[in-house]
């Protein structure tokens, strides 16, 4: 079992391991969804990434799907999509529930190592 830390819930559980996150979620009542995203969503097939979350030890879960790769991959290793990954050994765990969205080229990851690399070659 891993224990782990729901931040914006405020909630340490114990999660078994290969438990689907989002049906953990959904049955220990963490607000994986807000509305109307409840109601609207792909209901664990991976389509909507609705149920995104952020995770400080993402070595922790089951290696990315497909559709992840797909999806969520360019924001960093950090962000996974619960209907996709499980917990896959035991440590401690956090766990942020819709984290906030990279929107726009400019905070991209790809262009902000360009940014940084330019700063370094340029002093500024």
């Amino acid at each position: 079992m891993a224990k782990v830390k729901f931040l914006k819930e405020g909630v340490e559980l114990e999660v078994p391991k290969g438990v689907e996150l989002r049906e953990f979620c959904i049955q220990n009542n963490l607000k994986l969804y807000l509305f109307p995203e409840n109601i609207v969503n792909c209901r664990g097939r991976g389509y909507c990434q609705l149920c995104r979350i952020k995770v400080d030890r993402p070595e922790k879960l089951s290696p990315l799907t497909e559709r992840e790769k797909s999806s969520v991959k360019y924001e960093g290793a950090q962000y996974r999509l619960a209907c996709q990954c499980s917990i896959a050994e035991d440590g401690d765990l956090q766990i942020i529930t819709r984290p906030r969205r990279i929107w726009g080229w400019r905070e991209h990851p790809v262009y902000q190592s360009i940014i940084n690399e330019e700063k370094k070659i340029y002093g500024f």
